[in-house]
């Protein structure tokens, strides 16, 4: 797929409809699944992706990452991902929140999980109006 020639953004749900496969919720609860399970995203971005990596219950992108064979993004909250010609360049935090991250996740060639910091700048004071939640 041709990368976009435009400025794209979001959380949460706006983060992972970028992504090849997307972990979300099980909002309807529907048994085939525990509490996440994996979507189809717009595939403009060949990864997995998970929003909301600082709660916890997401760690469990960890491991599900694992059966879908794709490197993976895991995004705390109020951190926003910088691509550009579909590769990443670093990321934003907005608000000051110093202590939240972004990571890229990927299995090494014996299948061990690798998780790196993806390095970071704070996203500038005249962009925080738009960026509201």
């Amino acid at each position: 797929m041709d990368w976009p020639k435009k400025d794209m953004a979001g959380l949460s749900a706006g983060l992972n409809c970028w992504f090849k496969r997307a972990y979300v919720d099980n909002i309807d609860k529907n048994p085939r699944y525990g509490m996440f399970y994996f979507l189809n995203g717009l595939n403009f971005l060949p990864f997995a992706s998970s929003p909301h990596y600082n709660k916890p219950e997401r760690k469990s992108f960890d491991d599900a990452l694992a059966g879908e064979k794709l490197k993976g993004y895991a995004v705390e909250d109020q951190v926003a991902l910088i691509f550009e010609d579909g590769k990443l360049v670093g990321n934003w935090k907005s608000y000051g929140c110093t202590d939240h991250h972004a990571y890229l996740l990927s299995y090494d060639s014996k299948g061990k999980l690798t998780k790196t910091e993806v390095a970071c700048s704070l996203l500038p004071d005249t962009l925080l109006p738009y960026l509201s939640c």
